[in-house]
């Protein structure tokens, strides 16, 4: 007789049970779907900003090259950030017939460049009308191998004063440009790139 009971209750609760998980089931799918859709939505808000700022960037960079008359302006990225044990060309845009540097700094150990990366994370503003005034053999190796004569570097930096990269203007040949209106050019141009600038 029990048993009999127990089928009857059984068979009447299953159903029931059955709807609830179902009803369960579809609230939490719905749920799921919608904080996905959210995520999806915000990291193609996030891509289409980024390329936005990728954009802004190769624009100033390449205003700078036109205005100054350079052969090359890139920009340094030390990375990780904060232990900065490697540097970095994202962003290069070269005169017409200017190999570009960008393939010879790509996850290049800092250490192998010690006085330049010092100097590049240190100073705000650094002019070498000639690379033999730079310091560091390897530094100024580095950049005669690479065609170099003169570099005018600008620093980037953070809302803490931290270093985040450096904008260089690489001439071909030496440069006659006066330090103060080539700092002005630079400091306005690091204005409007150093907050925009995506890590490496």
């Amino acid at each position: 007789m029990e048993t009999v009971y127990l089928a009857i209750i059984s068979s009447i609760l299953a159903p029931i049970l059955v709807a609830g998980f179902k009803i369960v089931w579809n609230f939490l799918d719905k749920k799921f779907t919608l904080k996905l859709n959210i995520l999806e939505k915000k990291i193609d808000d996030r891509n289409t900003r980024i390329k936005k700022d990728v954009g802004t960037i190769y624009n100033i960079i390449a205003a700078v090259l036109s205005t100054l008359k350079s052969s090359r302006v890139y920009i340094i990225q030390p990375h990780p950030l904060g232990k900065n044990e490697f540097i970095s060309v994202v962003y290069e845009v070269t005169d017409m017939g200017v190999q570009p540097i960008k393939d010879k700094l790509v996850d290049f150990p800092a250490a192998n460049m010690p006085c330049f990366v010092g100097d590049i994370s240190s100073r705000d503003f650094l002019y070498f009308k000639s690379i033999s005034m730079m310091k560091g053999k390897r530094s100024r190796a580095f950049f005669a191998n690479a065609g170099s004569d003169s570099l005018i570097i600008k620093k980037l930096e953070d809302d803490q004063h931290d270093w985040v990269g450096s904008l260089v203007v690489d001439f071909m040949g030496e440069t006659n440009i006066a330090p103060d209106y080539a700092k002005s050019v630079l400091q306005d141009a690091a204005d409007k790139v150093q907050f925009i600038l995506p890590a490496v």
